[in-house]
């Protein structure tokens, strides 16, 4: 009996505590983490106007930690960025080496006629 007591006070007290009124988040605050080497940076979002806010002992907001998606991303279009320029570099390099080779066959196809 003591049990069925205290599953109903524990089911009513679960009741109560949802249904009575909470103090609403004023905003959110997101915490940017996406600097590994430094402090996570803070932003503050607010739902309301700051006179509201400063009435006020006790404010709540939501916390949202903005996820590393971005850096990553940035980083992936970096280091692609970075193979594109060094294939870019590669193959006019490459072009100017053939330039090179072909004048020098060329300028020794001259000699040997020349010679010949």
């Amino acid at each position: 009996m003591e049990i069925v007591i205290a599953l109903v006070a524990v089911v009513i007290g679960f009741i109560i505590g949802r249904v009575l009124p909470r103090e609403r988040p004023l905003g959110d605050l997101r915490v940017d983490r996406s600097d590994p080497t430094c402090e996570p940076y803070l932003f503050l979002e607010l739902g309301t106007d700051v006179r509201n806010i400063m009435n006020k002992k006790h404010v709540t907001f939501r916390v949202k930690v903005i996820f590393r998606v971005m850096s990553m991303i940035g980083m992936v279009l970096g280091a692609v960025g970075t193979l594109l320029s060094n294939w870019a570099d590669d193959r006019e390099l490459d072009i100017a080496i053939d330039e090179k080779i072909d004048e020098k066959l060329a300028a020794r196809e001259d000699e040997e006629s020349e010679e010949a």
